[in-house]
């Protein structure tokens, strides 16, 4: 896990240009199969207060909500980058 994330953040330290704005065509949500739940996630980052949150949704074959949940990542990028190269557990 730690090397994945490491990965990521070279990959996204490597971005040096604005990627272009892609327009995409927003899909109404449809239910899953009978006996099936449908997960749905999400991310956002708010450069200019430095956040960034992540949600998700558990439906059933009704539309109706099982579970939900909103996690807000706090940190700055300096101290996450030191406690992926550190080798120790907290």
């Amino acid at each position: 896990m730690k090397r994945l994330i490491e990965n990521y953040l070279l990959e996204f330290d490597g971005i040096k240009e604005k990627l272009p704005i892609q327009r995409i065509k927003a899909e109404r949500w449809r239910p899953p199969e009978t006996l099936h739940v449908k997960v749905n996630s999400n991310a956002a980052y708010n450069q200019q207060n430095k956040e960034l949150c992540s949600g998700i949704v558990i439906r059933n074959e009704e539309g109706r909500i099982l579970k939900a949940k909103l996690v807000e990542i706090e940190g700055d990028a300096l101290s996450v980058i030191k406690k992926l190269q550190n080798d120790f557990e907290d």
